[in-house]
């Protein structure tokens, strides 16, 4: 009887030794690194436009973890799904603040960024969004930042293309009024291109779901624009797609969301004369962009989407070197104090809203292939 509570009791210690180690050095493991949290799209209607995003945050995030981390501690990532929703990104973001996250890197599309920064903000913990271009989301607070350009930005160099160098007057403007990013580049397109000139001859409003617009498009037909601009995201494939169908020959205006391969790849092709702005391409790439694609793009999807997150991430390990800290006040105040920074997709400052100050690149398609046309500066 001895000996088997001898065993038992042996068998218990050895079982609670082994328990105490496991929860030493997982405490340890957990001490010796730091989370950041990347919210985007893994289900839902924004999926494929936001691989690329991801990609670029995990390429970064290895990069910096393969060299010991930042001020010695490793990066724990978390990516977080917001199912392509804007609700699905407020919860995205409270979930990153409850596993206790030093930043936010995200999201792509601004109708989610706008929701997931309101958490942010009220907790006081920064976050950048890499291709969220809706000039309201910095607005929102100090800890609130960008690497891609504004929607105002963006307007601003398109509509100076479309009425200076192409002399083109005319326009249709096609938007999706469920989608922040829709509205705010349809504003300040139609707000600029009439100052310099250009008349908007009228405006069609669709929303999500909404995918048959035959009768819009032919009464556009009937009036024969100069262009039709088409500021939008997800619907922007199906809509194109329409156009060319029903043979409208008016040039075709984009903004930065054509940019990625999702958009090229499927009706790009088939454009017989288009104009959209871009973040970055080969012909304009610094050196060490063309390193990080000459090092990446055989193994990765990369995008313009991937080079913005890769900046994003850097900027922050950027900033959390100089202030010497994890604390998110005092990364906070060091990003806002970013200046010439030497990204893969340029120069990035940050101005008082925490907006870059970077050019936007024209491209052009015509009869389906793809061609640097112009460097705009803001």
């Amino acid at each position: 009887m001895k000996s088997l509570n001898y065993k038992f009791n042996l068998k218990y210690l050895m079982k609670s030794f082994y328990i105490l180690i496991i929860f030493f050095f997982s405490n340890y493991a957990i001490a010796e690194s730091i989370s950041i949290a990347g919210i985007f799209s893994k289900m839902g209607a924004t999926t494929s436009f936001n691989e690329s995003s991801i990609v670029g945050l995990k390429i970064a995030v290895n990069e910096i973890n393969n060299n010991g981390g930042v001020l010695g501690k490793k990066i724990n990532l978390l990516i977080i799904d917001n199912k392509s929703t804007a609700i699905g990104s407020k919860k995205a973001a409270i979930q990153a603040i409850n596993s206790n996250v030093k930043a936010i890197i995200g999201s792509e599309c601004s109708t989610h960024s706008l929701m997931a920064a309101k958490v942010a903000q009220k907790n006081e913990t920064p976050m950048i969004t890499n291709l969220s271009i809706n000039d309201k989301i910095t607005k929102i607070g100090s800890y609130i930042f960008r690497t891609c350009f504004t929607d105002f930005v963006q307007a601003k160099a398109i509509s100076t293309i479309v009425t200076k160098d192409l002399k083109l007057k005319t326009a249709v403007i096609i938007k999706n009024v469920c989608k922040d990013y829709s509205i705010g580049l349809a504003k300040h397109f139609s707000n600029h291109f009439k100052k310099i000139g250009g008349k908007i001859l009228f405006e069609i409003s669709f929303i999500n779901g909404k995918i048959d617009l035959k009768n819009e498009l032919e009464q556009i037909k009937l009036i024969s624009p100069d262009i039709i601009f088409i500021p939008c995201y997800c619907d922007c494939i199906n809509i194109v797609k329409q156009i060319i169908n029903m043979n409208i020959s008016s040039t075709l205006i984009g903004g930065d969301s054509w940019g990625g391969d999702e958009f090229y790849n499927n009706i790009g092709k088939d454009i017989k004369e288009a104009y959209y702005c871009a973040h970055w391409t080969d012909e304009v790439a610094n050196k060490k962009s063309k390193d990080f694609v000459s090092a990446y793009s055989k193994i990765y999807k990369l995008d313009q989407g991937s080079l913005l997150s890769y900046d994003a991430f850097n900027i922050l390990t950027n900033a959390i070197v100089k202030a010497n800290s994890f604390k998110r006040k005092d990364i906070c105040f060091e990003l806002s104090r970013t200046h010439n920074y030497v990204g893969i997709t340029g120069n990035i400052s940050f101005n008082e809203f925490g907006d870059p100050l970077k050019n936007v690149i024209i491209i052009k398609i015509k009869n389906g292939k793809k061609y640097y046309y112009k460097t705009i500066k803001p």
